[in-house]
C-alpha cells in the first residue's frame, strides 16, 4: 500500500502542475515572442496596380522593415526567408524548427479613396492574429511625401502594435537569487537597471479577429541588472512578494527598450485601438513604462537597489541622447505601500494566475513535464528464471519525466517510474529512477529531408537506479546502479499528403557500469561486471503552438548480462510500451 500510495502521490502532483486549479479562469499563459519573421507589406489591388505609387510601395516595405528592426522588440530573421514561407504552411514549420521563430509580423495598405488605412499585425504560429493596430492616412500625403511622409506614420505605428505586448523579456533561469531573463544590451538594458518581474496571461480576445485585448498581470518582484550581455542579462532579486514567487517563464518589461522609449521621451500615451475596420471599438490604453511595483518582501543579504529614473535614452535611430523623463507626480512613493488591484484594462496590476502549491514547485524546477502511462514486462535467465505475467488491467506502470531546459542546446530530465504486476507464480513492485543529461543540435537544412526530416542530434549521459521486489518465484528481484550514455535524433515526417506532422525521436543507450546485486534462492548475490543497452522509439503529435502539449506513444526495451559474483551469468530484459502527454511548465 506504502508504494501505491507514493505513485498516487506523484500522479496528483505531476497533474496539478500541469493543470493549476485556477487555470481556467486565468486565460492563456503568454508565449516566448523574441525571434520573428517580418512579411513584405501586402497593398490593396488599387495601391498594387498605379504605377505611380511604385515609390510609396518601397518607402513602405523599407519603413515597415526598419521600423520592427529599431524597435528592439524582436530578434528579426532574415527577411529573403519571409517570401517563401508566408503562404506555404510546410516551409514555415521548417523555419520555426530551424530558427525557433516565435512571431511573425505583417503590414497590410489598403486603400479607400480619400485615405490610406495601415493595418499592422503581431502572428502567432500558425498565423493567428495575437496584436493588431490601425492608422489612417491622408491619401495626398502619402503619395507625395515620399519617404518623409510614410516613415513616421509606419514606425509609429508598429511602435504602438509592439508596445502592446505586455512584456519585453522572459526569465529563461533561477539560480539562487540571481536571474537571467532574455533582454541585453541590443535592447538597451544596462547595469544597475531594476526591472520589475510580473507573471502575465491573456484575459480576454477580440471576437471577430481573436486578437489580445485584455490582459491580467500579477507583480512578483524586483530585480537589479548586475551583467548585460548582447542578448541576456543576469539580474540580482531585491525583493519578492512572497518566497519562490519568481520562476521561469515569468516576465519583465524594459524601460530601454526602443518602441518604449521613443514614448517616454514624447510623454505621451497613444491611443491603443483594437479596431477591426470598418466597425468601431473601445480603446485599450497600455502604458509603454512600467507600472508601479506591488510592496514586496526584501531578501536576506540581497544589496538594495534604489529606484532610479532615467535620465536618458539612448535612440536607435539617430543616436542623439533623450531628454530628461519626468516623473509622474501621482505616482507612489517607494516607501508607499502599493496594494495590487485587478485591471479590467491592458497592462493592469493584479488579477493574474494564481498557481498552486504543487504547481508552483514543480514549475520552478522542470521546463516541461511528461505523464505516461502503459505496460511494462519483464523477464531473467540464468540460475533462475521468472517473468511478468498478462497484467489484469491496461495499466501497470506510471512514468513521470520533467525536463529542465539549461539553455538552447543542453538540457537535463528526471524521470521516474512505478510498476507492479504479476508473475507467473506471485507478484513484483519496482522502480526506476533515472537522470539524463544531453545536448541538442540542429541538423543543417537539407542534410537529411527524406522520409523522416531529421532535426536535432541528441547525445549525452545518463545515471539509473533501479528496484524490483519479487515475492513467489525463486528469483527474488535486482538493485542496480547503471551508468552509461546515449546518442540520438529527433526528427519529423508529413503524413497523408497534408501538412500534418508527426514527430520522431529515436535513442540508442549503452551501459558499460553497473553496480548492485542480483537475488535468488533466498540469497543476494553481487554484480561483478555487467554490459546493457536500451533503445528507446517515440512517435508524438508535435504542438503546434509553443506551450501546447503533445502526445505520442513510446516504446522502450532493454537487455542487461550479469556476471555474478559466485561465477554465475544472469540474464535481465525489460520492455515498457506506453501513452505519454508532455507540456511546458
Amino acid at each position: 500500500m506504502g508504494v501505491i500510495n507514493l505513485m498516487l502521490g506523484l500522479v496528483v502532483l505531476f497533474l496539478t502542475s500541469l493543470f493549476p486549479a485556477s487555470s481556467a479562469f486565468a486565460g492563456a499563459d503568454m508565449p516566448r515572442l523574441e525571434r520573428a519573421v517580418v512579411f513584405v507589406p501586402d497593398f490593396s489591388r488599387g495601391i498594387e496596380a498605379n504605377p505611380r505609387l511604385a515609390g510609396f510601395r518601397a518607402a513602405t516595405s523599407d519603413a515597415f522593415a526598419s521600423a520592427v528592426a529599431n524597435a528592439g522588440r524582436f530578434r528579426v530573421i532574415d527577411a529573403e526567408l519571409a517570401a517563401r514561407v508566408r503562404g506555404d504552411e510546410k516551409a514555415r514549420n521548417e523555419l520555426i524548427e530551424q530558427f525557433e521563430v516565435d512571431a511573425f509580423v505583417s503590414l497590410e495598405v489598403i486603400d479607400r479613396g480619400d485615405t490610406f488605412d495601415f493595418v499592422a499585425r503581431v502572428l502567432g504560429r500558425k498565423l493567428e492574429i495575437l496584436l493588431q493596430e490601425s492608422e489612417a492616412g491622408d491619401a495626398t500625403d502619402m503619395q507625395g511625401g515620399g519617404p518623409k511622409g510614410v516613415t513616421p506614420l509606419v514606425e509609429k505605428l508598429v511602435f504602438r502594435l509592439l508596445n502592446r505586448i505586455p512584456y519585453d523579456a522572459k526569465v529563461l533561469s533561477l539560480q539562487g537569487r540571481y536571474l537571467v531573463f532574455s533582454g541585453g544590451s541590443v535592447q538597451g538594458v544596462q547595469v544597475g537597471d531594476e526591472v520589475q518581474v510580473s507573471r502575465v496571461s491573456v484575459a480576454s480576445k477580440h471576437p471577430a479577429t481573436g486578437a489580445w485585448t485584455k490582459f491580467s498581470s500579477e507583480s512578483l518582484g524586483r530585480a537589479k541588472v548586475v551583467e548585460v550581455k548582447e542578448n541576456t542579462s543576469i539580474g540580482q532579486m531585491t525583493g519578492q512578494n512572497r518566497p519562490g514567487a519568481v520562476r521561469v517563464g515569468d516576465v519583465v518589461k524594459l524601460e530601454r527598450i526602443a518602441s518604449r522609449a521613443k514614448f517616454a521621451r514624447e510623454n505621451s500615451n497613444p491611443d491603443y485601438d483594437s479596431t477591426v475596420l470598418g466597425a468601431p471599438s473601445r480603446p485599450i490604453p497600455v502604458e509603454p513604462i512600467t507600472a508601479p511595483a506591488a510592496p514586496v518582501t526584501k531578501i536576506p543579504g540581497a544589496s538594495p537597489a534604489p529606484q532610479a529614473p532615467v535620465t536618458e535614452v539612448p535612440v536607435a535611430q539617430t543616436g542623439t541622447p533623450a531628454p530628461a523623463v519626468k516623473a509622474d507626480p501621482k505616482e507612489p512613493k517607494p516607501d508607499e505601500a502599493v496594494i495590487p488591484v485587478a485591471s479590467e484594462e491592458e497592462g493592469g496590476i493584479g488579477g493574474g494566475k494564481k498557481d498552486t502549491w504543487f504547481g508552483s514547485v514543480a514549475a520552478g524546477i522542470f521546463s516541461e513535464g511528461e505523464l505516461g502511462l502503459g505496460l511494462r514486462s519483464w523477464s531473467v535467465s540464468g540460475p533462475v528464471s521468472a517473468s511478468t505475467a498478462a497484467p489484469y488491467t491496461l495499466v501497470n506502470n506510471i512514468s513521470l519525466r520533467g525536463t529542465r531546459r539549461l539553455s538552447v542546446e543542453a538540457s537535463g530530465d528526471l524521470e521516474a517510474d512505478f510498476s507492479f504486476g504479476s508473475t507467473t507464480r506471485g507478484s513484483f513492485s519496482g522502480y526506476d529512477l533515472r537522470g539524463n543529461g544531453y545536448l541538442e543540435y540542429p541538423v543543417a537544412p537539407g542534410t537529411f529531408s527524406g522520409v523522416p526530416t531529421l532535426r536535432k542530434w541528441r547525445y549525452g549521459g545518463v545515471g539509473r537506479l533501479v528496484g524490483l521486489s519479487v515475492s513467489g518465484e525463486r528469483f527474488g528481484g535486482l538493485d542496480a546502479f547503471f551508468l552509461g550514455f546515449f546518442g540520438g535524433a529527433r526528427g519529423d515526417v508529413m503524413v497523408g499528403g497534408t501538412n500534418r506532422k508527426v514527430g520522431l525521436q529515436g535513442d540508442f543507450f549503452l551501459y558499460p557500469l553497473t553496480v548492485g546485486s542480483y537475488g535468488y534462492r533466498g540469497a543476494q548475490q553481487s554484480i561483478s561486471s555487467a554490459l546493457g543497452s536500451a533503445l528507446e522509439l517515440k512517435i508524438f503529435r508535435p504542438a503546434d503552438i509553443k506551450g501546447d502539449a503533445e502526445y505520442g506513444l513510446t516504446w522502450q526495451y532493454e537487455t542487461h548480462s550479469f556476471s555474478l559474483a559466485n561465477g554465475k551469468t544472469a540474464g535481465y530484459d525489460s520492455s515498457r510500451f506506453y501513452l505519454g502527454i508532455r507540456a511546458e511548465l
